[in-house]
């Protein structure tokens, strides 16, 4: 003899797929415009394995999709590898790099060395410049700029000793997405 299992309540399944689809609606809304330009890229990602960085590196946390889009506080002209600064007002003044895109710090990472590889760096892409280029300060960007060399040999842009990334999940410039992400990434101060 079977026992029949009890129905699940329609309208619980109704109210949470509303909600969820209501909370990827609006997700990411807002931007930053900046004309900063030049061979400063995210690096191409590592195609396999690369451990080092921990939980921590994907899509959650407190604060994912919860920033409010910053604003531009000040914009270059058209100069290359130059990293510049934008205001939210929930996190304040933070970095910048091409196009706008908000830059973040690992807490994993050291001043010579990226934890981050692998799927990190997949969703994680490095601020890396080609060649013999540097990274300069824009307006209100007083700190320390220097590379570090990672891994696969690429050319880490670091800033007050703090190698820097932007998050693969900031879909335009001015998304904040990666602040608070597993504890550990948070929007680079100027």
């Amino acid at each position: 003899m079977s026992v029949p299992r009890p129905a699940r309540p329609r309208h619980l399944v109704a109210t949470v797929a509303a909600t969820l689809l209501f909370a990827a609606c609006s997700y990411g809304a807002g931007g930053v415009s900046s004309t900063s330009s030049g061979p400063v890229t995210p690096a191409p990602a590592a195609s396999a394995g690369g451990g080092g960085y921990g939980g921590g590196y994907g899509g959650g946390g407190d604060d994912y999709g919860t920033n409010p889009p910053a604003s531009p506080a000040a914009s270059e002209g058209a100069g290359s590898n130059v990293l510049t600064i934008a205001e939210s007002p929930t996190l304040g003044t933070f970095l910048v790099g091409q196009g706008g895109r908000t830059l973040y710090t690992f807490d994993k990472d050291t001043a010579t060395a990226s934890a981050c590889s692998g799927g990190c760096a997949q969703a994680w892409p490095p601020l890396v410049v080609e060649g013999a280029e540097a990274a300069t300060a824009g307006a209100g960007v007083s700190g320390a700029i220097a590379t570090i060399t990672r891994d696969d040999g690429s050319r880490q842009v670091a800033y007050d000793g703090h190698p820097l990334y932007y998050y693969a999940a900031d879909g335009k410039a001015g998304d904040t997405n990666g602040e608070g992400v597993g504890g550990v990434w948070h929007v680079a101060k100027p």
